[in-house]
């Protein structure tokens, strides 16, 4: 097991006398080099877990390990996407992208050949000497998670990292997010709150629901990568986790998607 997460339980104190539980008892075993998608609701803490993974969050109570070690900070072993992008604005892409590396004090022409591997990975070596403000969404976040590879980290975590993109470069995004994990192998969480695309790039679905966050229910996609978002499997599984969601909350369907 790469991941194990252990009766996890977080609360944040607004005052003295008020207590807000974002995750209650949540306990979730992940794969080595496996794809899972945490899919729910803004507010069930997906990305309050996702922190508490990455070490940046410590849980109230229960663990995170990971082959058998407990999760206490941060570690060069795991990389966050986040859906704001973080680039530098006064480094040029091919400089955003190295700058793990530099600060590993790899030597420099070692690390600009390295980011350049993972621009041409993500479709953007045309792009290395420019800066991000020249560039579009989906081409800053290809940056970032280009800069998150380069590193070659075993755990891959991504927050919600298309959300603000059109659906079109979503897609896009989508199918080659799925082609580069199948060649470098990371064990990767992604946190999501649309449907189609945790069924789309999962192994599995974990379904997290609100007040406080816990898994309410963990759906297998045992589907082909990559997969058609119009096969009958597809709208199958796509069914089976609305009913998930109507079974256990009463927030409308447009408010889940």
């Amino acid at each position: 097991m790469a991941i194990l997460v252990h009766d996890v339980r977080k609360s944040f104190h607004l005052q003295k006398d008020r207590e807000i539980i974002a995750l209650n008892d949540v306990s979730l075993g992940v794969e080595d080099q496996e794809f899972v998608c945490l899919l729910g609701p803004s507010g069930c803490g997906k990305s309050t877990l996702l922190k508490i993974i990455a070490g940046l969050e410590q849980a109230s109570s229960g663990w995170v390990e990971i082959d058998g070690q407990k999760i206490t900070a941060p570690s060069s072993d795991r990389a966050i996407v986040f859906q704001d992008y973080a680039l530098f604005p006064w480094r040029t892409v091919v400089e955003n992208v190295q700058f793990g590396l530099d600060l590993r004090k790899v030597p420099a022409k070692e690390a600009r050949k390295k980011a350049l591997e993972y621009l041409s990975l993500v479709n953007l070596c045309n792009f290395a000497n420019v800066y991000p403000h020249q560039l579009s969404g989906g081409m800053k976040q290809r940056v970032a998670i280009a800069r998150a590879l380069v590193l070659e980290p075993k755990i891959l975590l991504l927050d919600e990292p298309f959300g603000a993109l059109d659906a079109f470069t979503r897609m896009q995004l989508q199918f080659e997010l799925t082609s580069i994990c199948k060649k470098n192998s990371p064990t990767v969480i992604f946190v999501t709150h649309d449907i189609d695309e945790a069924i789309y790039l999962g192994d599995r679905v974990v379904i997290m629901t609100p007040n406080p966050g816990k898994v309410n229910a963990i759906v297998n996609v045992q589907l082909p990568k990559p997969r058609n978002r119009t096969d009958y499997d597809f709208n199958k599984i796509r069914d089976r986790v609305f009913r998930e969601f109507s079974l256990v909350t009463e927030t409308s369907l447009e408010y889940v998607i």
